[in-house]
């Protein structure tokens, strides 16, 4: 049996997005999607600057590819370079891409008027959402998801010092990357600390999922209605929240 190490997603990145080898991925992302567009459907056409973090094959380009909003305002971003390169297609709709730290963006303060964060767990932590307020605009908007916490306890079988997922690679390899799933309360509290506030909070169930090939890591949960992925809704103070 081959021994889990410490890795990161550039190890990943050749077969991330292979539904058959990794089915949990591809469910994340069905779930991401599906609330990140609601999400987004939601608001008014963002006009500003839009910006997606370690966004592998971005959600959020898939969202703007329409005449609703401008491509040119859009910075896709990831610590991968491997990953980012999913994202090369949109270069040609004038999408900007960065090989970028989720807590060093390359973006001046207060300016970005939509930041998406789908399946954020790996960089979860107090400097990402301290570097999410300073790049946000007043009145800015940030939607994050990630795995549920129900499902990850129920997964990681009740660990809460586990903080890694670990992925069976094609050749035999393990390898464990960070992945940080917060209580929602705690979630919450974190985000306040950064001086942003949560708008709300939305789950996707299994039952949300409409994907043919279920992943076994999803099973622990077998009603429909467990939640599977937590997606939060935050903007930068104003003059209070955004209309709904």
């Amino acid at each position: 049996m081959s021994v889990s190490v410490r890795g990161g997603y550039d190890d990943l990145a050749s077969e991330y997005y292979d539904p058959t080898r990794h089915p949990t991925c591809a469910n994340f992302r069905e779930a991401s999607a599906k609330v990140l567009r609601d999400c987004f459907l939601r608001q008014p056409a963002p006009r500003g600057p839009l910006c997606e973090v370690g966004a592998g094959d971005s959600v959020l380009a898939s969202l703007v590819d329409a005449p609703r909003a401008r491509m040119d305002n859009l910075l896709i971003t990831d610590s991968s370079a491997s990953m980012l390169a999913y994202s090369a297609k949109w270069r040609s709709r004038r999408a900007r891409l960065a090989v970028a730290d989720a807590s060093r963006l390359p973006v001046p303060s207060d300016s970005v008027e939509l930041l998406v964060a789908s399946l954020g767990d790996p960089y979860n932590e107090a400097a990402f959402w301290s570097e999410a307020c300073r790049v946000l605009a007043p009145g800015g908007r940030l939607v994050f998801t990630t795995p549920s916490h129900e499902w990850a306890w129920a997964f990681r079988q009740g660990d809460a010092a586990s903080e890694t997922a670990e992925f069976e690679l094609s050749d035999g390899r393990r390898i464990c990357v960070p992945s940080v799933i917060h209580p929602i309360a705690e979630q919450t509290s974190m985000i306040a600390a950064a001086g942003m506030i949560v708008a709300r909070v939305t789950d996707v169930t299994l039952g949300d999922i409409d994907s043919a090939r279920m992943s076994p890591k999803l099973l622990p949960q077998r009603s429909k209605s467990a939640s599977c992925l937590t997606a939060f809704d935050v903007f930068k103070p104003r003059n209070g929240p955004p209309d709904d």
